[in-house]
């Protein structure tokens, strides 16, 4: 005979909830009879079978959810059949009818057939009743119990099989991430060097012309970055700061070179005009240069009167400051080559409509750092030979000529190294270069 199971109450509709199946056997119809009147009447629906084989064929075709058998039957008795019940039906109650001469056979029952309760006939009515209840009470508890069980393996096999597959997803979210980091990171290098090579076409173009660019923009260059610094700008506006001073007369390109090669006080009302146009036609040339928006717009406007109101006011007045002082001390822009109290003094002249007086007020503190060079903490000055691949440059190397060669910030590679060795020994003025400090020091102790 094969295994079954009972039907449990989540198998059973609303109506059959509420009614449990009891089996009861004897070989004795009275018997059957008499239990049948205790039951009638309640919520149990009652089987009777005169014999266990009987009752265990009704067991295979009807859940049965308690059995009352009789201990002494036809050729199985009631232990045998309530050990098959066990066998076959576990969940099932089961309670054994004995006679007072029955208690070896009691005993052989509670262990071999793992009868819950027994009962001595004559049986008590209330008693039995009693009984009854309490065993289908820990039945429905069982079966509710299993059913939790079971829904809460449900949902636990349901949470491991999502966070499976939140886990996946993540992993797949991760490797999408860091590939566009990656992607980012090699646009941004590209960039970088795009960036570099850019500036580096500009401030050439502009020092390819002896009256413009060199050492005068650089001067005007520092100035704007140390003027930058006192104000505590942002280190991006600074470094755009930095730029507009090393290409503030790139529009002078653009126009006629007799219009820069003696001062502006000596041009006519018509050539002064033509040459204040040179910061549009600069803002137009780098307008399509988007890492030099902000420079771009502080050269359009370097020659606009103090106003506090701008939003690149402080930008626009750094360079107009850095630009009117190194001109001032240089003579180019004016028949008459000031010392630097008396430039210092014509800027004061104009502080109230020209410049932001805020700013002008660092000038004459900064005026004698300007051509010292000082070496900063982080940095250090070493020969070409001295280099090595991945230094980093801590400012920009220019040539005799003024050319830029290689801007701040560029990393050294063997090509780069070579190229330098090769305009060395092509008698070109030996090279000094600024590299980051630690960086060279790490460099230099491994060769």
């Amino acid at each position: 005979m094969n295994q079954k199971t009972n039907s449990t109450p989540a198998q059973r509709t609303d109506s059959q909830a509420q009614c449990w199946n009891i089996l009861c056997v004897d070989d004795e119809q009275n018997i059957l009879n008499a239990l049948k009147r205790v039951l009638r009447g309640r919520q149990y629906k009652v089987y009777c079978a005169l014999s266990a084989e009987l009752g265990l064929s009704i067991m295979s075709q009807q859940p049965i959810d308690l059995v009352i058998c009789d201990m002494r039957m036809g050729r199985m008795d009631g232990v045998e059949m309530l050990a098959e019940v066990f066998k076959l039906y576990p969940e099932t109650i089961r309670i054994l009818l004995t006679g007072y001469a029955d208690k070896e056979s009691t005993i052989a029952a509670v262990n071999v057939g793992q009868v819950h309760r027994y009962l001595e006939k004559p049986w008590d009515n209330q008693i039995l009743l009693e009984v009854l209840e309490q065993e289908l009470t820990q039945l429905q508890l069982l079966r509710q119990n299993n059913l939790l069980s079971a829904q809460i393996e449900q949902q636990n096999q349901q949470l491991i099989t999502l966070n499976q597959s939140l886990e996946d997803k993540v992993k797949l979210r991760t490797a999408q991430i860091q590939s566009a980091l990656d992607k980012l990171t090699e646009a941004r290098d590209k960039s970088v060097c795009d960036h570099r090579a850019t500036l580096q076409v500009f401030y050439n173009l502009l020092s390819s012309q002896p009256l413009l660019g060199g050492k005068k923009a650089r001067d005007i260059s520092e100035l704007c970055v140390m003027l930058a610094n006192k104000v505590q700008l942002p280190t991006a506006e600074v470094m755009q700061l930095k730029l507009a001073g090393l290409l503030h007369q790139l529009g002078l390109l653009c126009i006629d070179s007799t219009l820069y090669q003696k001062p502006f006080e000596q041009l006519n009302t018509v050539q002064q005009k033509v040459y204040l146009s040179h910061p549009q036609l600069a803002y137009n040339a780098m307008a399509p240069v988007r890492f030099l928006s902000l420079c771009a717009e502080v050269i359009l406007h370097q020659y606009r009167y103090f106003n506090s109101g701008d939003h690149t006011h402080k930008g626009v007045s750094i360079l107009a400051i850095a630009r009117d002082y190194i001109s001032a001390i240089s003579g180019t822009e004016q028949s008459v080559k000031l010392s630097p109290s008396s430039a210092l003094e014509k800027l004061n002249a104009g502080a109230a409509s020209q410049y932001d007086p805020e700013i002008l007020a660092y000038l004459p503190e900064l005026i004698g750092q300007l051509d010292q060079q000082l070496q900063r903490d982080d940095e250090q000055l070493l020969a070409v030979r001295l280099l090595s691949a991945q230094m980093i440059l801590s400012r920009d190397l220019f040539n005799h000529q003024d050319l830029l060669l290689l801007p701040e910030g560029h990393v050294l590679t063997a090509e780069c190294l070579e190229r330098l060795t090769n305009y060395i020994d092509a008698d070109h003025p030996i090279l000094s270069v600024f590299v980051f400090k630690t960086a060279a020091a790490q460099l230099i102790e491994a060769c």
